[in-house]
């Protein structure tokens, strides 16, 4: 049996500068078809894929998600996960526990999609999460605080233990399908610091972090702006007039859900997010709920200051920095390639007007690459009970 996807996971790192305005324009609000068309332009030029092509994989994309979400909820106990298309030419692949209930092939069948079903990855999605858990649990119990424990999405979990520290053995009943790796660095570095750019995030004046999603609180109904969690100390924002507003802290979350903390602000800001370096918007019309592996997301930090877009390398990762030996971050999604730097935190991931996650900062897996990492904006509900504000 194969598992493996049938490519590996193509990389790109794309710039916006030669596709809009420059900085000094006045800003404009893009529509969703113009959206559309821009970030698909982003990826095919990066690729060499025709833009149709591009959007067709897109549209791919979207279906792949109704059709995991579909399977997932007929049948828990067997799925285990996917690993959508790498390329246009590409198939999308489905694991199992053991073997493929039968109702599956009628399902990919009607999603019009290539898919190629794996059975006898040995787990379902609930209990490789539950190991991915456990793990983490086990080593903060053993105080190691430069970690992070990542599933590959098919058939294994990666533990990396960061600083040049011995790795514990895990207990007996968690060591099936992991790799242990031991790296001299860091596991992970939170991009905070000075930025330049628009719609930052301030302390008195001093430019720290990026500015994410507008969002209102589900039961006040207070509406405010986002950021990452370690960049909770923050009491100014640029807003989307361009002045500089007073920024009153509401609560913050780093843990379990991610990394995030929330403001209110001197004004009601729009159901819209900054997209690129000419400061131009787009309407926010859904929030993504479903992550899988060689799918599209683009970032737009404030520090680096262009939009570029990669695909998801890992889907849901556990990872604590030595530089704040308090804080685990679990279920964070990690990228291909490292195209955040410093200031960049707290920035909008998103796809066309989907909002997709706000920018924590830089991973390091077991092979020693780096790595962006974001958390999920569908998770800023279950850490401050705030909502992404979503466009009428």
């Amino acid at each position: 049996m194969s598992r493996s996807p049938s490519s590996p996971s193509l990389r790109a790192l794309v710039c916006t500068a030669a596709l809009f305005a420059s900085a000094g324009a006045r800003a404009a609000h893009e529509s969703a078809e113009d959206a559309r068309i821009t970030d698909a332009t982003l990826v095919a030029d990066a690729m060499g894929w025709t833009l149709q092509d591009t959007l067709d994989l897109m549209d791919d994309s979207d279906a792949f998600d109704d059709l995991v979400t579909s399977i997932r909820m007929t049948w828990p106990d067997d799925f285990s996960d996917g690993v959508f298309a790498a390329s246009p030419t590409d198939s999308s692949h489905l694991y199992f526990k053991s073997t493929v209930p039968s109702g599956v092939d009628a399902l990919i069948t009607a999603s019009g999609l290539s898919v190629n079903t794996h059975d006898d990855v040995g787990k379902n999605g609930l209990e490789w999460m539950q190991q991915v858990s456990d793990i983490t649990d086990f080593l903060e119990g053993e105080q190691i605080r430069d970690f992070l424990v990542a599933f590959d999405s098919v058939d294994n979990i990666d533990v990396v233990i960061g600083g040049g520290v011995p790795a514990p053995t895990l207990p007996v009943g968690l060591q099936g399908d992991v790799t242990v790796t031991e790296v001299t660095g860091s596991t992970m570095r939170l991009e905070s610091a000075p930025v330049w750019g628009g719609n930052e995030a301030l302390i008195s004046g001093v430019f720290t972090c990026t500015t994410g999603f507008n969002v209102r609180h589900k039961s006040t109904g207070v509406t405010g702006v986002t950021t990452a969690g370690h960049c909770s100390d923050i009491n100014q924002v640029k807003d989307s007039a361009g002045n500089i507003v007073s920024a009153t802290y509401q609560d913050d979350h780093q843990g379990r859900h991610g990394d995030f903390s929330w403001f209110t602000t001197s004004r009601a800001e729009p159901a819209t997010f900054i997209y690129n370096h000419a400061q131009d918007d787009r309407d926010v019309t859904s929030v993504k709920t479903t992550w899988f592996r060689n799918q599209w997301a683009c970032l737009y930090g404030q520090s680096s200051d262009s939009r570029v877009c990669d695909q998801i390398y890992r889907t849901s990762v556990s990872a604590a920095s030595k530089s704040d030996p308090s804080v685990t971050l679990r279920h964070l999604v990690v990228m291909d390639d490292n195209n955040g730097i410093s200031g960049d935190s707290g920035g909008t991931w998103s796809y066309v007007s989907k909002a997709i996650g706000l920018h924590t900062g830089e991973i390091t897996m077991g092979d020693g690459n780096k790595h962006d990492a974001f958390s999920r904006a569908a998770r800023l509900d279950n850490a401050m009970d705030v909502e992404v504000r979503v466009a009428p």
